[in-house]
């Protein structure tokens, strides 16, 4: 298992997956071998194993547990399957270690815009700006986009303009701002046609 961990702390997900399906076998009741096991096999893309291996360890672990939770959300998230991975991101959010993490925002505010939930993701992106920690430039331009999505250009500008000051190598924050460039003409030239009688 000690082995596995250190795989798993530098990331080396297929020596996780090939140390502890024969550790399992031995010791099917490890619900941290379970947890470290799914998350390697969500990494390696191994979505159906690894959501198995989760669920064993939500099965056999002792109570809530954010980080699991989390996990689960995320294997969800990428998967495409949104509302179940929010069903888990709301489990992980009663725990406070959570919502004091800027990622666990990010990562559900963009689940929630996956949905078309704009409104609710600004909420998360603004949770995650709040933070203000290592993640403040992925949460500004996130904040940017769905500010974007629901039509409120300047906003969106200046969020994008922000995150290229926190990080002036920021390529997708300058795609981003790029996308704007004559926003204003174009809302101009649309007002102008005229409509059908």
């Amino acid at each position: 298992m000690a082995q596995a961990q250190s795989a798993h702390e530098q990331g080396r997900e297929p020596l996780v997956a090939e140390l502890l399906g024969p550790y399992l076998d031995r010791r099917p009741n490890d619900p941290d071998a379970w947890f470290l096991f799914g998350d390697s096999l969500r990494v390696m893309g191994l979505t159906d194993e690894a959501e198995r291996a989760l669920l064993k360890a939500v099965e056999l672990s002792d109570g809530p547990d954010w980080v699991l939770q989390l996990t689960l959300a995320h294997l969800y998230k990428d998967a495409g399957n949104f509302v179940e991975a929010e069903r888990w991101f709301e489990l992980a959010a009663e725990d406070e270690s959570a919502c004091s993490q800027a990622w666990f925002w990010i990562l559900r505010g963009s689940n929630l815009a996956s949905q078309g939930q704009f409104k609710q993701a600004e909420y998360c992106f603004q949770r995650a700006v709040a933070i203000n920690d290592e993640n403040l430039d992925e949460a500004v331009l996130n904040l940017g986009y769905v500010l974007r999505a629901q039509g409120r250009y300047l906003e969106a500008r200046e969020q994008f303009q922000q995150a290229l000051e926190l990080n002036p190598d920021y390529a997708p924050a300058e795609k981003a701002l790029q996308s704007l460039v004559g926003i204003e003409q174009a809302i101009s030239l649309a007002k102008r046609v005229p409509k059908e009688s």
